[in-house]
C-alpha cells in the first residue's frame, strides 16, 4: 500500500516528486510489510513470510463454514462487515460448480459475533448432533418396521377365493321336506376352527342395496364363507346350522 506525494517544486524545472509509503503491520511478526496475499484478498494484516495455509490462515469451505461453525447465508453474505472470499474450482471435479474458500480465522470471530461465546456454539452443536441422532434413529427404525411388514407379507397369503358349498346327499325329513346338509360345516362337529358372523342389521338392509353391502365387506376383509353366507341370507335363501346333530337357527 503506498500513495504518491508531490512537494513543492524547486527552482529547477527538473525536481522530481517525492514518495511516501504507508507502511502495514503485521499481526504476527510486528513487521512492516507492504502487501501480501491475506491482505489483498481477505483485507488480514499479516504479511507473507508469516502466512501459515495449513493450520492458522487455512482457507474453508462455504459448506465447512456452515456446518462446523453453525454459520447461516445471512451470517456471511449480509452481516457487515461482508465477509471475503476467493473463488477457485473445485478439485474432486471440475464439472461441479466453483467453491466459495473464507478465511478460517475470520469465520472463526464470525461465528462468536452470531453466538456470544464458544461455550455457546458447542453448546448449540451438541443439541444440532442429538437432534440428527435422533433423526437418524428415527429413519432406521420406520426402514426396520416396513421390511418386518414387507417380511410378513411374502410369508402370508391371504386366502381370497370364495367358498362354494358341497352339498351331501338329499335327505326326507318329513313328507315333504328335503334337505341337504353342506359338507363344509363338518368342520364344526370335527371341532375345527370356522368363521361365524351373527347379524341384526334389518334396518340398514332395507334401505341399502344388497350389492353395495356386500362390496363394503369385501373392502373390509370380509370374504370366503362368511361373505357367501351373507349373501345367501340377504337372497333369502334359508340357512341353518346343525352341530352334532342339533339344529341351530
Amino acid at each position: 500500500m503506498a500513495f504518491f506525494s508531490t512537494g513543492p517544486l524547486g527552482p529547477e524545472a527538473g525536481d522530481a516528486p517525492v514518495l511516501e509509503f504507508d507502511y502495514l503491520i503485521c499481526g504476527d511478526c510486528g513487521k512492516e510489510f507492504m502487501d501480501s496475499y491475506l491482505m489483498q484478498h481477505f483485507d488480514w494484516a499479516t504479511c507473507d513470510n508469516c502466512r501459515d495455509v495449513e493450520d492458522k490462515h487455512k482457507l474453508i469451505t462455504r459448506t465447512e463454514a456452515k456446518e462446523e461453525y453453525l454459520l447461516k447465508d445471512c451470517d456471511l453474505d449480509k452481516r457487515e462487515p461482508v465477509l471475503r472470499f476467493i473463488v477457485k474450482k473445485n478439485p474432486h471435479n471440475s464439472r461441479w460448480g466453483e467453491m466459495k474458500l473464507y478465511l478460517k480465522l475470520q469465520v472463526i470471530k464470525r461465528s462468536l459475533e452470531v453466538w456470544g461465546s464458544e461455550e455457546a456454539l458447542q453448546e448449540a452443536k451438541e443439541l444440532r448432533r442429538d437432534s440428527r441422532e435422533k433423526m437418524k434413529q428415527k429413519k432406521f427404525d420406520k426402514k426396520v418396521k416396513e421390511l418386518r411388514r414387507a417380511v410378513r407379507s411374502s410369508l402370508w397369503k391371504k386366502e381370497t377365493r370364495i367358498h362354494e358349498h358341497e352339498y351331501g346327499p338329499e335327505e326326507n325329513t318329513d313328507e315333504d321336506t328335503y334337505k341337504k346338509t353342506c359338507t363344509g360345516t363338518l368342520l364344526v362337529d370335527e371341532g375345527k376352527a370356522v368363521n361365524a358372523v351373527h347379524l341384526d342389521s334389518s334396518k340398514a338392509l332395507d334401505t341399502v342395496s344388497h350389492s353395495i353391502v356386500l362390496e363394503k365387506l369385501l373392502v373390509h376383509s370380509l370374504d370366503g364363507c362368511p361373505l357367501h353366507w351373507i349373501k345367501n341370507w340377504l337372497d333369502i335363501q334359508a340357512q341353518r346350522v346343525v352341530v352334532k346333530g342339533v339344529v341351530q337357527s
